[in-house]
């Protein structure tokens, strides 16, 4: 039974069963009169999250190492967070394009129209961004001529690729990694999402004539909303010492005392001043 008044029938009917004939209770109560009723396909949701993952070559080659940690980093990140009920999948034309759907199944109809029914599936999508974007550029795999760029749509899922291709293909100068569209931008704002986000967008005009306006985060809030990273807990990450800890502060101020031995962490703005 997929609603509940049929499974108050069911409930209802067992009792009359048990009352009237007490001696057939056993063989039709409510758990074997559940097994009568034809098993129903699990409805796929039509509407959700969708997140596109792209590792982009600046001039140095995406390897299948890189691709294959990345792959396993996201599935590790779903179930750390615990965000069991969404998916992964590869783009079949482009092996460094991943897809993820967060699914949400509305209750009523005109559920896809409010922000609102998208809180839990858009902040999930921004803490899965959040930990794989950090996970990236802390791994050994990532360089000032690789990177990740992640695009966010929200609402129907059969309008969103379009969207997500312009979204992770257009040319911003700023340090964009997470980008999105108008309307997750919008579910973001109206459930107060812990994410700073650009001022001023980026307008993009599609193929059809139809202009997009392209959003991004330019910051997070504290770690008491988002989950913290796990690599950052590894050895040598961070400095652990005063003695350290004056280098590592040294380092960021002053690039040029930057050497390689010094803490993990420092790498991250080593590449970006590169």
């Amino acid at each position: 039974p997929d609603t509940i008044t049929k499974r108050n029938a069911l409930r209802f009917i067992a009792f009359w069963i048990g009352f009237e004939y007490p001696d057939l209770a056993v063989s039709f109560n409510y758990e074997k009169l559940v097994q009568f009723c034809p098993k129903l396909k699990k409805r796929k949701s039509q509407e959700g999250v969708r997140i596109l993952f792209y590792l982009k070559e600046r001039g140095e080659d995406i390897t299948e190492k890189d691709i294959t940690w990345f792959r396993y980093e996201l599935r590790q990140i779903r179930n750390d967070l615990k965000i069991n009920y969404s998916n992964i999948d590869n783009l079949s034309k482009n092996r460094t394009k991943f897809l993820m759907d967060i699914n949400f199944f509305k209750e009523d109809n005109n559920a896809i129209n409010n922000p609102k029914s998208f809180a839990r599936c858009v902040r999930d999508s921004i803490a899965i961004s959040h930990q794989i974007s950090n996970r990236w550029i802390l791994s050994e795999f990532s360089s000032n001529r690789k990177s990740l760029i992640i695009g966010i749509a929200t609402g129907t899922y059969k309008h969103l690729n379009y969207y997500l291709d312009e979204i992770i293909n257009k040319e911003i100068s700023e340090n964009s990694v997470i980008r999105m569209t108008d309307f997750t931008r919008l579910c973001i704002l109206t459930n107060d999402i812990k994410v700073i986000i650009c001022k001023k967008p980026q307008i993009s005009e599609l193929s059809n004539g139809e202009k997009m306006n392209i959003w991004w985060i330019t910051a997070f809030w504290s770690t008491i909303y988002w989950d913290y990273i796990p690599v950052l807990l590894e050895e040598k990450m961070l400095p652990t010492t005063k003695k350290s800890y004056k280098k590592f502060k040294n380092a960021i101020y002053f690039p040029d005392t930057y050497k390689s031995d010094m803490n993990k962490a420092l790498s991250v703005f080593h590449h970006v001043q590169a």
